[in-house]
């Protein structure tokens, strides 16, 4: 069972080759086109192949050919002819019962142009005008279908003539103008020039030498000053290094004060919270001894305190 369908494979394979140039589709590899197909073409039953075969072909005739389709479908040219020129032209009417000598002798006779139709093998094979049609018709297409082979590789083979050409002809120019120079006037211009060159390095020989130590000197003094402002930068971080250990003693100090301000704040609380309490407790014995005095001197009449 194939994962996708015929129809979802020829669609996949449309999309990737419209985005290709034709340069690059005609240099697809097997490789490259599996990928794109999503599987192995020979895992695909034959009349889905031809299928697939049939529809690229006449989208893309301009571009692919019979060759390229049966490598990269792996199918036979015959079966790729079949199922681009389809079924009634693709299905082959048997053969007549001939000899072996008669059929190799009526392919000879068409190669070499002798026959253009039936009737010349009836004249020269002496066999039945319905036997000559058909072996005419069979001789025709097998041919053809080699003939697309040697098509191609004659139209390849006229590529690399034209592109051998044109090189030679850029080679030729090349050999002309290295022919129009004089050696011994381009030997003599290249050793005046190495002698320019050697006279210039001796010239500044010296100063290129003094430039050479005063660099050296000028190094030396940055290194030894640059020496100096590490020494300086040790010191420096030696001596933020002990401040830093008495900041730490000072921090700890400090924390352990902190931490009794605070016991003492909480200590603060606890006492405030004391008082508050033992001042309601005040309150209310004030409160129960001005009752009891209440009920044992009771207040007196007004008129009976002034009797």
């Amino acid at each position: 069972m194939l994962a996708m369908s015929i129809a979802e494979i020829i669609s996949r394979v449309r999309e990737s080759l419209k985005s290709l140039s034709s340069t690059e589709i005609k240099k697809l590899s097997r490789e490259k086109f599996v990928e794109v197909l999503g599987i192995d073409p020979k895992q695909i039953p034959l009349e889905d192949r031809m299928e697939i075969a049939k529809t690229l072909y006449n989208e893309f005739r301009h571009v692919i050919s019979y060759r390229w389709l049966s490598d990269k479908l792996s199918m036979s040219l015959r079966d790729v002819q079949k199922a681009i020129k389809g079924e009634e032209e693709g299905e082959k009417e048997p053969l007549p019962k001939l000899s072996p000598d008669v059929v190799a002798e009526a392919i000879k006779l068409f190669r070499e142009g002798r026959i253009r139709n039936p009737n010349d093998l009836v004249l020269e094979l002496r066999i039945g005008l319905d036997e000559a049609e058909q072996l005419f018709k069979r001789i025709a297409e097998n041919e053809k279908a080699v003939s697309i082979t040697v098509i191609e590789a004659t139209q390849k083979l006229d590529r690399i003539l034209k592109d051998i050409s044109k090189r030679s002809e850029k080679i030729e120019e090349l050999v002309k103008t290295i022919k129009s120079i004089n050696i011994e006037n381009l030997k003599k211009e290249i050793d005046s020039v190495l002698k320019e060159i050697e006279n210039a390095i001796e010239k500044h020989r010296e100063e290129l030498k003094k430039s050479y130590l005063n660099m050296i000197n000028e190094l030396e003094e940055r290194v030894q000053s640059f020496s100096k402002e590490v020494e300086k930068l040790y010191t420096t971080i030696n001596s933020i290094h002990l401040h830093l250990e008495a900041l730490g003693m000072y921090i700890e100090t400090f924390l352990d004060l902190i931490k009794k301000i605070k016991d003492l704040d909480e200590k603060a609380k606890s006492l405030e919270k004391n008082m508050i309490e033992l001042s309601k407790r005040v309150e209310r014995i004030e409160a129960h001894l001005k009752i009891k005095h209440q009920i044992k001197h009771p207040a007196q009449p007004h008129n009976l305190r002034n009797t």
